[in-house]
């Protein structure tokens, strides 16, 4: 169910938007007793400014985001603290300038679990094991507020300033802004060249990672192992350590580490639904004598008794004096060498600290190239579109802007294009970014300039004119200022090329971008990651396993070439008259986009590998109604979204148009209305399905338009048709026909079950084999042929046998592997295009070869069960969500959360919410779960902010000129100063 959210986290958004107010109160007050009323400064992060960056490479991976909350930071503080009894519990007590412990406090907004492990340390990946929103990320300590002492040299790129670029902006730090990586490749030196990543300045930092904790005590709870409303939990670990540059010089524990084991407590409150993780820990060894009830240690720069920041901050001065001279040219001494003249006792004013954060969530399946989280907000936060850290988004920002897109574009390595066409396209996104990619879809381009905050651009054209100058008069004075909640869509979106040969291709990218690739653009506001590919179809014609037996089914041109089939056209149908599978005549004529031979009549897949436009079988180059017999290069064509142009028909066939042959003029030609709606009956996975969209948007997602204004609540669209499915060894089976394809069988005839289909073995020499996989040290199950199995050194079981059989029984598991190890790897490297070999190595049958298929495959390998099935939660429509049992990869593919192996679903999905966030539909923004979203035909938010948070952003990002987080009238006179600078 939906639990009450923000009820006091609203509080403190209004009153940071009101103007001459004080600041806000914490939102969550700390455990104190009898203490006389002084608080450290509170910091409050951006109001609703959490944005997702995903670092996998692709930046494409799943991550849920209808069941797994992003981390929204909304405020941190730290002081000095006096526990009332540290040895019981030092969370309860009072804030005290002299206390001799450190307290510091995040707090988020909504529930948040603590993390699970991710595989850092350990090879377990349970992100999820404390409850579906975990939290993980870094916290630095920069304890003697000195950038040029401290940093991290083991791993920069995943702390803050290798991070917080990724936001689209700088944050206002003129000590630190030298030091940020504003492009991923700034993360691989090694303190050179500039910018020096690894010197942050931090001395310490707490590295939240469920990798790290030993132990979850909870202190009110109901026992379940879940975190859950209302709770507190201890989670106890070596979550705090020392700075990572420091260790080559130090003997700390042996290896240079200062890593105590802390507690850090997770309490969550109910009434305000927010989330506040605290750490208590000593300042000095007064402070930790009292934590254990021991009289004082002297220092002996071991966290293993008791232990401190004092103690760690002199080993490093100890350190830095007793290192031998050729240390002193290690590249890393610069990090310590300011402790040498530095006194320890001088940074144990918890308020003088310079303290940095990111957090982020999990990814639900492991990343096996090494992303381990994706961020989501980070504090200090950047300005989005602040590339100078002045703190404000001028058109100075504008002309940083221009001089990366002057510099790179066309530039490799920086932009992987190498083309100058006004963008720069990162490789390897995801794992690499830029400061200027502000729309985080690995393009720094138009896009990206075009939404670039501008302070005081109330209208959004990037100018601070007059014309802005009511709209900030209304905007300061009236609260309720109409901001919107959704932007208008720009025509971006999913653009998938219907590939001859091997995986179809998807990238994201603008209708002339897709053009200009030959491919068919999928819609506004679709992408890759989440929408998928649907391409039109036709009838195809295909000879059968059966000598002289045909069978039509629905398919793409390509799949239909793929499979040695006839194709009769764009959006024909099996039963229209023109279509005779009975008929071995098979050519017809060819529109080929060439100055030299127009028009040839040959077999559709001739035509298809010619680049050529196949007009229907039978159909000849004489017959009237070929626009390309008479040399004609023009014909009417009705486009998704323009309507009727004159065009060349291979290029109208190839934006997804439909070429109108018969026809010499637009005028001739009734295109569907481009803004009417109406049923669409579309196929997707096997189901077939209606909804009420324009012609041009039915059209771009493989549907069939049936007239404007026609309701789905009148209309049938069928189902999706079965066929007896003739399987390369002779098996059949009843599959709908893409899955029979998919799978390399074979669609019988229409009326024929597989009692009566006339299957046989395709590869009579194909078999189950027995092989020994030198790698794994045990035999395993490969179905190849007898020639094969016999190179392998093999035990082949006979023709026709098959892994999945019960009388085969390798030693060491006997799971179906259908493709040798070394194949895999061609294909995977693409050495090998075979159709065959490509299907499969394709192990979780997503249509791309790729690194996502190296663990399945693996795990086939292994025959380690990866494909048994448990419980899967999947959130349905409104608040409720539904169980199926399914594979992991399978509850995967269906965006659930997987529950484990032979879980079962009685209640298993009590515990799961289906997230609300934005939808931006035709009419405005309604929040919603994204299933509902995506069912109404709107678009979700991805950042996952709700409609008020989104029209907060807005009003933030266009009225607090002055960039303090608040809207008041400080901002006027920045405001007056952006107008006369125009």
């Amino acid at each position: 169910m939906i639990r009450p959210r923000a009820i006091l986290l609203s509080a403190t958004l209004i009153a940071l938007l009101q103007p001459n107010r004080a600041p806000a109160q914490w939102p969550f007050e700390t455990q104190t007793n009898n203490c006389n009323g002084i608080l450290p400064v509170s910091q409050f992060d951006g109001v609703a400014d959490r944005a997702i960056r995903r670092t996998d490479s692709g930046a494409d991976s799943a991550l849920q985001l209808g069941q797994h909350r992003a981390a929204e930071l909304i405020g941190i503080r730290a002081g000095n603290w006096s526990p009332l009894n540290p040895t019981i519990n030092r969370f309860v007590g009072c804030w005290n300038p002299s206390g001799h412990f450190l307290r510091l406090e995040l707090a988020f907004d909504g529930l948040m679990n603590p993390p699970g492990r991710v595989g850092l340390s350990t090879p377990d990946y349970a992100p999820f094991e404390f409850g579906p929103h975990p939290v993980s990320g870094f916290v630095e300590l920069d304890v003697d507020d000195n950038v040029d002492s401290g940093g991290d040299i083991n791993n920069p790129e995943n702390m803050y300033p290798g991070n917080i670029a990724r936001f689209g902006g700088l944050p206002t730090n003129p000590e630190l802004i030298d030091r940020i990586a504003t492009l991923g490749v700034d993360n691989t030196g090694f303190l050179s060249p500039a910018p020096h990543v690894e010197r942050s300045g931090e001395d310490f930092h707490i590295a939240l990672f469920g990798d790290l904790i030993d132990e979850t005590i909870e202190i009110a709870g109901d026992g379940d192992g879940i975190f859950e409303s209302g709770e507190i939990w201890i989670i106890r670990g070596k979550l705090l350590h020392r700075a990572h540059g420091y260790a080559i010089f130090s003997a700390a524990n042996g290896n240079g580490d200062y890593e105590p084991v802390v507690d850090l407590e997770f309490r969550h409150n109910a009434n305000a639904d927010v989330t506040v993780v605290s750490l208590v820990y000593p300042i000095n060894n007064v402070g930790a004598a009292a934590m254990t009830g021991e009289i004082v240690q002297a220092f002996d720069n071991s966290s293993a008794n008791q232990n401190s920041i004092l103690e760690g901050l002199i080993d490093l001065s100890a350190s830095v004096h007793s290192i031998s001279p050729p240390l002193h040219n290690h590249p890393a001494f610069p990090l310590i060498q300011p402790w040498e003249t530095q006194n320890p006792n001088a940074s144990m004013d918890v308020s003088q600290w310079r303290i940095t954060c990111h957090v982020g969530m999990s990814y639900p399946a492991q990343d096996l190239f090494g992303a381990f989280i994706a961020w989501t907000d980070a504090y200090p936060n950047a300005a989005s579109g602040d590339f100078d850290g002045d703190g404000i988004v001028t058109t100075q920002d504008l002309g940083a802007f221009d001089a990366f897109i002057s510099q790179h574009d066309g530039q490799f390595p920086i932009d992987a294009d190498n083309a100058i066409n006004g963008r720069v396209t990162l490789p390897d996104f995801g794992a690499n970014f830029s400061l200027f990619d502000i729309n985080y879809d690995g393009k720094v381009d138009d896009r990206d300039r075009t939404t670039v905050p501008l302070g005081g651009d109330i209208n959004g054209d990037q100018h601070v004119d007059l014309a802005d100058a009511a709209d900030f008069v209304a905007a300061l004075l009236d609260p309720a200022f109409p901001f919107a909640a959704c932007e208008a869509t720009p025509p971006f979106g999913a653009c998938c090329i219907d590939a001859a040969f091997g995986p179809d291709l998807c990238f994201d990218g603008d209708p002339s971008d897709c053009q200009s690739q030959g491919g068919i653009f999928q819609g506004p506001g679709t992408t890759c990651a989440m929408d998928g590919c649907v391409f039109p179809v036709g009838a195809c014609c295909v000879i059968g396993f059966g000598p002289s037996t045909t069978s039509c089914f629905e398919a793409t041109l390509t799949e239909c070439v793929q499979v040695g089939g006839t194709y009769y056209g764009l959006n024909t149908t099996c039963n229209d008259p023109i279509v005779t599978c009975e008929s071995n005549f098979n050519e017809g004529a060819c529109c080929l986009n060439s100055f030299e031979v127009r028009c040839i009549v040959m077999t559709s897949a001739e035509c298809q590998g010619a680049g050529g436009a196949f007009q229907g079988v039978g159909t000849l180059c004489s017959d009237p109604q070929i626009a390309c017999s008479n040399q004609a290069t023009l014909s009417p064509c009705c486009l998704p979204q323009t309507g009727c142009v004159m065009l060349n028909p291979v290029t109208c066939v190839n934006q997804g148009g439909l070429p109108a042959l018969g026809a010499s003029a637009c005028t001739e030609v009734t295109c569907p209305s481009p803004g009417a709606t109406g049923a669409c009956c579309m196929q997707s996975a096997g189901a077939v399905g209606c909804q009420e969209l324009t012609a041009s948007a039915c059209f771009q997602f493989g549907g069939t338009y049936l007239g404007d204004g026609l309701s789905c609540t009148n209309t049938q669209c069928g189902s999706s048709p079965v066929r007896a499915c003739c399987s390369p060894s002779g098996q059949c089976q009843t599959l709908p026909l893409f899955d029979c394809l998919l799978s390399g069988g074979a669609p019988q005839p229409g009326g024929i079950d597989c009692a009566n289909a006339d299957c046989f073995n395709v590869a009579q020499s194909v078999g189950a084999c027995c092989v020994e996989i030198p790698a794994l040290g045990a035999p395993h199950c490969i179905e190849m042929s007898d020639s094969d199995c016999a190179l392998q050194g093999g035990d082949f079981a006979g023709i026709g046998s098959n892994c999945q059989s019960p009388a085969i029984a390798c030693q060491g598991g006997s799971g179906p592997i259908t493709t040798l190890p070394s194949t895999f790897v061609d294909v995977l490297l693409g050495r090998n295009n075979d159709a065959d070999a490509v299907n499969a190595a394709d192990v979780d049958r997503n249509s791309i070869v790729d690194g996502r298929d190296i663990q399945p495959y693996v795990n086939l390998l292994l025959g380690n069960g990866a494909f048994a099935t448990g419980a899967c939660c999947v959130s349905g429509f409104g608040a409720q969500s539904v169980c199926f049992i399914a594979s992991n990869q399978d509850c995967d593919i269906a965006g659930g959360s997987f529950h484990g192996i032979g879980a079962p679903c009685t209640n298993s999905c009590d515990s799961m919410e289906s997230i609300t966030m934005a939808c931006c539909l035709p009419n405005g923004c309604v929040d919603l779960t994204p299933m509902d979203c995506a069912a109404s035909g709107g678009i979700s938010d991805p950042d996952t902010l709700r409609c008020n948070q989104r029209r907060t952003r807005n009003r933030l990002q266009r009225c607090d000129v002055n960039a303090d987080g608040r809207i008041d009238s400080g901002d006027i006179q920045a405001f007056v100063s952006r107008l006369l600078e125009n």
